[in-house]
């Protein structure tokens, strides 16, 4: 009890913060980002208390501990809540007692663990494992060197002279039931510190009306987003020389060009892929499609336009390789086929929905509206009680297609006005059934008997530019939206949001456009150098001064 209390009697005051760091409007309240907002330099990012979402959790106890000790206390690890709120945000609702009571059960189970035997608290201290009561002055100093050292890694910055008090402190108060005891209740205190549990950007300087985030606070950003973790003693060590001048810019780049080259950057990557794809099934066809943009992106440097056009594709399954037409055998690295494949939006992965009974169609209103979402052009759903008990997908009598039974159900009012865009976003992708396999013509079940329809994938689309597009084809609105200036900018809000762990705000314009640019049709970037302009953006290392702090 004593120990819950040292360590967060901070964050219980903290975890009552909601949003931005001082007063700023509910989210409910703000209007969603202008893609087209002048970028402002003089104006910083918003400020905003955020908590360690559980994946950079789970990696930064990992890097401190090693995988044996996380192994071992896998049923405390697993029993912490996933509360994030909203694609890539770190976690900002107010902590429960249930969730502040699970990071107690993993600080505990950690520490008590490794103090358990000598040889594995000599993993992070060797020191540690030999130290008696009383505390001799090699012992005073191993144990004032392991909580400055080990509190660099974990807080992501100096401790400073309270704060190293209070971890001395913490060890007192456990070392009275010996020194094993003492290590065991500091290692909690430690787990159980603010300073790890939330991303704090306090201790930089007013300059020109904004906050300078220090050196270490651009550091942990950057272990944030690249790696969903915390810093390495290699970016700990660079941002004790300075990110500051030019020769602080350069050692800058070389952190983000090292950090990029990691596995951990490449699975966060993938991680970033999957939410902005909205993925909803998992599976080989999933993996696949990952794969796709993933090795695009990392190893090919590829551009936005690749992303929708390139067909390149990973076949690890049987089962995927047959629905695109391949033989079963097929693995590897292959081409599809160019008459009715490209890149992103005519995988398995992304066109797969549930099967829809006595039809071989894939459900083009679900798929409408998960492009609607991937290109920035959301469209807002009614109340659920204006959808009708049927689901118009399922074939009625009339032999009607998929398309034309929507159409039939939603011509009216209040319907009409959502699906007319979901329909025309959706129906391009009418030749792939349910499966993501492509297909000439839509055959229903009625009465037992097998009818075939034509489809119409026909369609004039919005894909993120004032202007519509005529479409007939899937293929045919991958190579508008590599062509559009509007998903260029969606793409750049994305990543920004991704950066930034919330939802994009007026503030984020400059991030925005700094990737936007490079993003541009009109140039052949690769989209890692668009991430790169954010993360060297000069509005990266800035942010806004709250009304109230």
């Amino acid at each position: 009890t004593e120990i819950y209390t040292l360590s967060l009697h901070d964050a219980l005051p903290i975890s009552g913060c909601q949003g931005t760091i001082g007063d700023t409007p509910d989210e409910e309240s703000m209007p969603p980002i202008e893609l087209s907002e002048e970028c402002d330099p003089s104006v910083a990012p918003d400020a905003e208390l955020l908590r360690i979402d559980r994946r950079a959790y789970e990696s930064a106890l990992r890097s401190l501990f090693g995988d044996e000790s996380m192994t071992a206390i896998t049923s405390s690890v697993t029993g912490v809540p996933n509360t994030q709120s909203g694609q890539y945000r770190s976690e900002v609702e107010v902590p429960s007692f249930d969730v502040i009571q699970s990071y107690v059960d993993v600080a505990s189970s950690m520490a008590f663990y490794l103090t358990d035997d000598p040889t594995r608290l000599s993993t992070i201290s060797e020191c540690l494992t030999t130290i008696s009561e009383p505390l001799s002055a090699p012992d005073e100093a191993c144990l004032s060197t392991f909580i400055d050292d080990f509190g660099l890694r974990l807080t992501r910055r100096p401790l400073s002279a309270e704060d190293h008090t209070r971890f001395v402190e913490a060890y007192e108060i456990g070392s009275v039931d010996g020194a094993p005891t003492g290590v065991a209740t500091l290692l909690m205190s430690m787990l159980l510190d603010p300073r790890f549990l939330y991303h704090f950007e306090v201790d930089g300087e007013e300059r020109d009306g904004v906050i300078a985030l220090t050196s270490y606070e651009v550091a942990a950003r950057l272990a944030r987003v690249l790696w969903k973790s915390i810093p390495d003693d290699a970016l700990l060590d660079a941002a004790a020389e300075g990110f500051e001048g030019p020769s602080g810019e350069g050692r800058l780049r070389a952190q983000i060009d090292r950090m990029w080259s990691t596995p951990a950057a490449r699975e966060g990557f993938r991680g970033f892929i999957q939410e902005w794809i909205a993925l909803r099934h998992e599976g080989p066809a999933t993996d696949a499609l990952l794969e796709f943009a993933t090795s695009m992106v990392y190893e090919r440097e590829g551009t936005l336009a690749e992303l929708f056009l390139d067909r390149t594709a990973f076949i690890e399954d049987a089962e995927l390789a047959r629905v695109y037409e391949l033989s079963a055998d097929t693995r590897g690295e292959v081409q599809l086929d160019e008459e009715h494949r490209a890149g992103l939006l005519t995988r398995a992965g992304w066109l797969a929905t549930s099967a829809i009974e006595d039809t071989n169609a894939g459900h083009i209103i679900h798929r409408g509206k998960a492009l609607s979402e991937l290109l920035c052009v959301p469209i807002p759903l009614p109340d659920d009680d204006v959808f009708p008990d049927d689901d118009p997908a399922d074939p009625t009598e009339g032999l009607r297609t998929i398309r034309q039974r929507f159409t039939d159900v939603t011509s009216e009012q209040p319907c009409s006005s959502c699906h007319v865009r979901l329909d025309a976003l959706g129906a391009p992708f009418g030749h792939f059934d349910f499966e993501g396999a492509y297909i000439e013509d839509e055959r229903i079940t009625m009465d037992e008997e097998e009818h075939t329809l034509s489809i119409d994938s026909s369609s004039s689309v919005n894909v993120g530019d004032d202007a519509l597009v005529d479409v007939e084809s899937a293929i045919d609105i991958s190579v508008a939206a590599a062509q559009s200036e509007g998903v260029a900018a969606c793409l750049g809000a994305e990543l920004t949001e991704n950066m930034m762990g919330r939802d994009v705000a007026p503030s984020d314009a400059c991030l925005i456009q700094a990737a936007q640019n490079l993003l541009s049709p009109t140039r052949s970037t690769s989209v890692r150098e668009a991430l790169f302009a954010i993360v060297t953006s000069p509005s990266f290392s800035v942010r806004s001064i709250p009304e109230a702090q």
